[in-house]
């Protein structure tokens, strides 16, 4: 029995000596600058919102990863991993973007451009290798990557008062293929819930048979983006301020108000002020919803 107490003795001691200090540690992964979320023309390191229209050449569908790696205070050396993962999408691949390797000061930068029609929630690793009694060791952020779409995907049918059609010529102003004519007292909507969304574009004119210029307002899940506004003999198009109102998914609405001119004798007041919604489009991690990330 002593002998057997000396050897639990011994293997207690063994034990005692492996410390979380004596583990392998991890390196330091910082990004520099620190990511900003800012989605704007001036694209430089790290963002996390980007914009892959198709129209888009101005430096908004990419960033560079760029950050430093140490080894306790000192840079580390070697080359880390960079690979990206489009969350949205079901059964998206881990891809590999770049090996870069770390200069003396242990910088690195990698590239990310998704491409069109890539839109997604993405998630960006970057990896060092372990080495020299440091585990391998993982910096992960997420990149929002959004782009215009047709609303016409999340066009909910048969609305009443609403018809969508091509080519429907307003009374002034720009025309566009895809279309909706709406009338007085109705609505367009459009179902864009369960997806992270960034901005909208679209037009609004009084159509070629209306009358009369009528008053119509967006709202977004109750969420005014355009106040009601009339016409006034012009087609109105959003400026950029009221684009970026839209900073979520949800179901969009273009109201048409209702016209009355009085007169109990006059039939179909609400086709006076018919109006024509051209081409609504949205900026958003289309098609797939967004998905929880870790």
């Amino acid at each position: 029995m002593r002998r057997i107490g000396v050897l639990l003795l011994g293997s207690l001691l063994t034990l005692g000596l492996l410390t979380p200090a004596d583990a392998a540690r991890t390196f330091s992964i910082s990004l520099s600058p620190a990511p900003k979320g800012a989605t704007d023309a001036k694209k430089s390191y790290n963002d996390t919102a980007l914009d892959v229209s198709e129209a888009t050449q101005d430096g908004r569908e990419r960033t560079t990863i760029r950050g430093r790696v140490k080894r306790g205070k000192k840079a580390a050396s070697g080359r880390v991993k960079v690979y990206a993962t489009n969350t949205s999408r079901p059964g998206s691949r881990r891809t590999l973007l770049g090996s870069p390797r770390l200069n003396r000061n242990g910088w690195f930068s990698q590239r990310f451009r998704p491409g069109h029609d890539r839109a997604g929630v993405y998630r960006i690793e970057v990896v060092k290798g372990g080495s020299r009694g440091y585990a391998t060791t993982t910096r992960a952020v997420t990149v929002r990557v959004f782009q215009f779409v047709e609303a016409l995907n999340g066009y909910d049918a048969e609305q009443p008062g609403v018809t969508p059609a091509w080519n429907a010529p307003p009374a002034y102003g720009t025309f566009h293929h895809q279309s909706y004519v709406v009338e007085g007292g109705s609505t367009a909507e459009f179902d864009f819930t369960g997806h992270s969304c960034l901005q909208l574009n679209f037009r609004m004119a009084r159509s070629a048979d209306a009358t009369v210029d009528g008053r119509f307002t967006v709202t977004l899940d109750g969420r005014t983006i355009v106040p009601w506004t009339t016409l006034a003999g012009r087609q109105y198009l959003p400026s950029k301020t009221v684009q970026k109102r839209m900073t979520a998914g949800g179901r969009l609405r273009f109201t048409v108000a209702p016209h009355d001119d009085g007169d109990a004798a006059t039939a179909d007041d609400n086709r006076r002020v018919t109006m024509v919604l051209g081409r609504p489009m949205v900026s958003c991690t289309y098609p797939d919803p967004v998905v929880a990330t870790r």
